[in-house]
């Protein structure tokens, strides 16, 4: 709940719009674009950049009720990167806007995504193709005519049934026969890069006749651009909307109006970013604007407001925050000062939750434990942790300023907000959270397999429970090793990468304060695995390596865990690619199974996954002799051990294929393949990581045996399908 009507205060604005500074340059921008139209090839991009809780998305909210109450036909489209951040899936919701809210039409777009979808084995009755063919007037009077739209021979067959569609969508496609010609003999891959500068010209021929400016508002841009990401190029990660053949640069007389935490480095790529991007930090209100706000608020002390402004420093959350105080010190009966704020803005959070009844703290404390959450979710573990859980004093929380609701109804407390209501959390609250999470998700992480989201949502879930319940390294340490690591290591195996890292990176951080425990050495060894799975090897390999050297000196060179820690460097060595590499890589394997043997015995799991590698890393040196009597027991052993149709087993058979192949038993092998993708796709699931795998070697064997149409049938399938999950650079994919 934010400010109460009671003892006739006035209700403050909480909008923030008197920024006049950000206001006066959007509407500056947007006058000067109005004067060149409709014939212009200017860009024009405002930037809006700040901290969290600084107002950006309030600015955006305020520029668009001032567009509505000056224009009389007003023209823009909002989109929060907080909803999707995936080209396609953008460019679709913007798509879907400007038709519903201006009668724009976007026919190459949706041609382009149509044939994307069926080239990347998309099923024409599936949900999403099937709104796409519905919403688009040229896909639909195609299938009404055509049926079934086959992707070579489009471009003709669409140029003639649009002489009998809409004039507009006739002409424009006509202008554009020549790339529908091109973008049904491009590659999935070529396709889904070209998809914005698709949009772009469809843009660019609604706006032919426009006499008022088109405004695009893109808020919470960090969540494309995170330049504290470790992983990858994160500059980069928006050049399909920046980039020479990306959105903006392709569309003139647009205002583009993107609000974020950071500048925007696009001057790095292209110097003539220079004369069309402006940017403006968003800081804190100016004293004036927080004197008026804390004014309309019905604080009529001007030496409390200027008391209040020197402690927010101008912040807009924080100035809510000491709206709702002084509100409730009135209702207590007590006159406010200063000091019932705080020396800063942290003893300002705490005190803000001291003022509030007893349920309501524990309600907000228990709320920043869980720190992201849907209501389905507080519905569920509410009850269990707070016996007097009340579903209106919930609703009432909801509408407090730090609390921050995206677009798919997903709520999270504002960063500091949450870390100062955290550190006061009273010990047995932050237990009971952490126990129901664990207890909870745990449960539903039983009936979830690895390749559903709910998986990784259910396991990052676990990881926040443990980090509440298990202050001491040690027992955090065994929580992470007996019921997290195995989970993590399953969203690898399914080739979901980029949510095993959103978990791993909830827990490393605090592995990393002590660098020389035995919780360091798990965590390195997992991120080895992680980044070698991300396709980023040499990484992995130096975290492998420092791992090894970490578990030794703790735990000796024998140990069953320093014995795992030697295999995971042989697997990062192996990546590295080279014949050096695997000599190595060899000499790793072959003195783990020995030690394995000695120390666990013959068919424990681990000398088994031992033996396993030992062979792999045989057939890579050449001595196919030994590799394939080593996988021929193997396969025995876990036939025995693990059951016909264990992932174990599977895996013994892949490898067992290998060897009969490295024999030029093709056909024998072929046999083998076959059965290990039947067996793969049952177990495993389609879009398993190994089940691309097997795809790709059954192609393989079919090459070998020189029956190249049913290797390229194979290969087009799998390459499809390592585009769709690992995606286009990954090197797996470009193996």
């Amino acid at each position: 709940m934010k400010i109460r009507t009671r003892n006739s205060l006035p209700m403050a604005t909480r909008m923030f719009t008197d920024r006049e500074e950000p206001r006066a340059s959007f509407w500056k921008k947007y006058e000067s674009i109005k004067n060149e139209l409709p014939k212009t090839d200017n860009i024009y991009v405002l930037s809006y950049y700040g901290i969290g809780g600084i107002g950006k998305s309030r600015l955006l909210k305020k520029l668009t009720d001032e567009m509505t109450e000056r224009i009389t036909k007003p023209r823009y489209v909002y989109f929060d990167f907080n909803i999707y951040q995936e080209s396609r899936s953008v460019l679709t919701v913007l798509a879907n806007k400007l038709i519903e809210e201006y009668k724009f039409s976007f026919p190459l777009f949706e041609i382009g995504c149509y044939l994307y979808a069926k080239k990347v084995g998309e099923k024409v009755d599936s949900l999403e193709v099937k709104q796409l063919t519905e919403k688009s007037p040229i896909l639909n009077l195609i299938m009404s005519v055509m049926g079934n739209i086959p992707v070579v021979g489009i471009a003709a067959q669409v140029l003639q049934v649009a002489d009998h569609g809409v004039a507009l969508i006739r002409t424009h496609l006509k202008q554009h026969s020549r790339t529908l010609a091109q973008i049904e003999y491009m590659e999935a891959d070529e396709l889904y890069n070209h998809l914005p500068y698709l949009f772009a010209e469809d843009m660019t021929n609604n706006l032919q006749s426009a006499n008022e400016p088109l405004v695009i508002f893109l808020d919470t841009y960090e969540r494309i651009v995170n330049e504290l990401s470790s992983l990858g190029e994160p500059l980069k990660c928006d050049e399909w909307i920046r980039g020479e053949n990306g959105l903006i640069q392709n569309i003139p007389g647009v205002l583009w109006v993107i609000a974020g935490r950071e500048k925007l480095k696009w001057e790095r790529f292209d110097s003539e970013w220079s004369s069309a991007l402006e940017q403006h930090i968003l800081g804190s209100l100016s004293s004036d604007d927080s004197d008026t706000f804390l004014s309309s608020a019905g604080i009529g002390d001007k030496t409390l407001r200027e008391q209040l402004y020197n402690l927010t420093k101008g912040t807009p959350v924080y100035l809510d925050l000491c709206v709702d105080q002084f509100i409730r010190t009135i209702e207590k009966g007590q006159v406010p000062d200063i000091s019932a704020f705080g020396n800063n803005t942290f003893d300002l959070i705490e005190r803000f939750a001291r003022y509030m009844d007893s349920s309501q703290k524990d309600l907000v404390y228990m709320l920043s434990c869980v720190k992201n959450w849907s209501d389905g979710i507080i519905f569920d573990i509410a009850p269990k942790i707070l016996p007097n859980f009340s579903l209106s004093s919930y609703e009432k929380a909801k509408d407090f300023s730090f609390i921050i609701k995206s677009a798919d109804d997903v709520y999270n407390i504002h960063q500091t907000v949450g870390e100062v209501l955290l550190s006061n959390c009273p010990q047995i609250l932050k237990e009971r959270t952490g126990d129901t999470l664990i207890n909870h998700f745990g449960e539903r992480l039983k009936s979830q397999g690895p390749l559903s989201h709910e998986y990784a949502l259910s396991l990052g879930y676990i990881v926040d429970g443990a980090l509440l319940r298990y202050s001491p390294r040690d027992k955090l340490c065994e929580f992470y090793k007996t019921q997290i690591s195995d989970n993590f290591m399953r969203l690898l195996q399914a080739g979901r990468s980029d949510e095993a890292k959103t978990v791993f990176d909830k827990i490393y951080p605090v592995a990393e304060h002590n660098k020389s425990d035995l919780f360091y050495a798990v965590m390195l060894r997992d991120k080895s695995k992680l980044l070698h799975a991300l396709g980023e090897y040499k990484a992995s390999f130096s975290a492998a390596e420092e791992a090894l050297a970490l578990y030794t000196a703790l735990l000796g060179e024998n140990h069953q865990d320093t014995l795992l820690a030697t295999s995971t460097l042989s697997d990062a060595v192996v990546s590295l690619g080279n014949k050096d590499c695997y000599e190595k890589a060899l000499e790793l394997d072959r003195q783990v199974y020995n030690k394995c043997r000695e120390f666990l015995g013959e068919d424990h799991p681990d000398t088994l996954t031992a033996m396993n590698k030992l062979g792999f890393s045989l057939g890579k040196t050449g001595d196919y002799v030994a590799a394939y009597i080593t996988k021929r027991e193997l396969l025995k052993k876990r036939r025995a051990v693990s059951g016909e149709n264990h992932y174990e087993t599977i895996k013994a058979m892949q490898n067992f294929a290998t060897g009969l192949s490295d024999f030029g038993l093709y056909e024998e092998a072929l046999a083998q393949r076959k059965e290990i993708l039947k067996k793969s796709r049952s177990v495993l699931g389609e879009d398993h990581r190994f089940t691309l795998t097997a795809y790709a070697r059954l192609g393989s064997e079919y090459f070998k045996l020189k029956r190249y149409d049913e290797a390229l049938s194979i290969y087009t399938e799998a390459i499809e399908k390592y585009r769709t999950l690992l995606g286009e650079h990954h090197p797996s994919t470009l193996i």
